[in-house]
């Protein structure tokens, strides 16, 4: 009965109300008791809170009149995890059968501050830069060159800096590296080396 009486006490009221007023405007209003869960084919909203604790407006709230006032660019908050194609997401956001893109020049970054250590790709240089304390660390160009040290490496492997291996099978004193015939890297001898190479261990 409730659902029934609330319309039509509320058409009298303001039927009412616009005979005896200058200006009169249409109100439409749809109730619910109690309210249902359901499928919605639209859901708008300048602003929402998603979650638990987000869900409690004298908690969390936009208009600083509650204990945690959000942040005026967060237009949505998500308490829990996030699932994109997934009904069990493990993590904040958890992708399943499904690709990330971002837009030319901009980047995933780390910590509080994006332009600290971050990733940023180009599709229009469709180039890939590693970045760490805002320095350029690691690059890959259009060609599949990679630099270490430089965001414009000229060769396949461009190292911009000193360079340290280990793991070779004897000690690195008064030796150069060189490939061996398993396409592995070793060393051999300085002194060894002829005009045909060096035994390379």
């Amino acid at each position: 009965m409730k659902t029934k009486l609330l319309p039509v006490i509320l058409t009298v009221l303001f039927g009412f109300l616009c005979v005896n007023s200058v200006f009169c405007e249409e109100l439409t209003i749809t109730t619910y008791y109690p309210s249902p869960y359901g499928s919605y084919k639209e859901l708008r909203a300048q602003r929402m809170g998603i979650g638990d604790n987000y869900s409690n407006t004298s908690s969390y709230c936009w208009d600083g009149t509650c204990t945690q006032t959000v942040g005026s660019d967060a237009d949505l908050v998500i308490e829990g995890n996030l699932g994109v194609s997934t009904v069990t997401p493990t993590e904040k956001l958890d992708i399943s059968e499904g690709n990330i893109r971002l837009s030319d020049g901009y980047s995933i970054g780390f910590g509080s501050s994006s332009t600290d250590t971050f990733i940023s790709g180009s599709t229009a240089s469709h180039a890939l830069a590693f970045y760490t304390n805002s320095n350029a660390r690691m690059a890959i160009n259009s060609s599949g060159y990679v630099g270490i040290g430089t965001a414009s490496p000229a060769a396949a492997l461009h190292v911009a800096g000193e360079a340290r291996i280990t793991g070779v099978s004897s000690d690195g004193t008064g030796k150069i590296v060189c490939i061996k015939s398993d396409g592995n890297l070793g060393t051999c001898a300085a002194s060894s080396i002829t005009t045909s190479g060096c035994t390379c261990d």
